[in-house]
């Protein structure tokens, strides 16, 4: 099962997966090194596939459009997830990405669908902009170096 803003997709034989990528650089050059520098955790990617009968073909466009929807600033709409997998990685909520593709089953009277989304304001996102704010800016820096220095000068006279 799935759910979007609370919404179950009506999709059959539906198959969700979870997957996380850590990205890094290698920096070994040409040698047999294996060091590499970090860029970044980055968000999880739900994979959806499963099937929606020919009978309900409602249930494909009402599919579409919710991929197809755009917040009040027109970018694509963050929904609130609800499934099991995406639950045990933490997801809270997801944004489509890609592309949303639809055949017809090989021996089913029914399109074989797949799409999917990434995960919109991850945990390690929400670390790192909460590392960034508490660090003190450099003007915050300069002027606290400039207040040293006038106390010292003070503490000369």
């Amino acid at each position: 099962m799935l759910s979007l803003d609370g919404k179950l997709l009506p999709i059959d034989n539906m198959k969700v997966s979870c997957s996380k990528q850590y990205k890094d650089k290698d920096m070994s050059g040409q040698s047999s090194s294996t060091h590499s520098s970090e860029q970044g955790d980055k968000g999880v990617v739900i994979s959806v596939t499963g099937t929606i009968p020919f009978k309900r073909e409602t249930d494909l466009t009402d599919l579409y459009d919710t991929f197809s929807m755009k917040d009040e600033n027109g970018n694509r709409k963050v929904f609130r997830i609800g499934n099991r997998d995406a639950r045990l990685y933490r997801v809270r909520e997801a944004k489509f990405f890609g592309k949303l593709s639809s055949s017809e089953h090989t021996s089913l009277r029914a399109w074989e669908i797949s799409f999917s989304m990434r995960e919109y304001n991850s945990a390690s996102e929400k670390i790192e902009q909460r590392t960034k704010s508490k660090k003190p800016s450099t003007k915050q820096q300069n002027s606290q170096h400039q207040q040293a220095l006038i106390e010292s000068e003070e503490a000369l006279k």
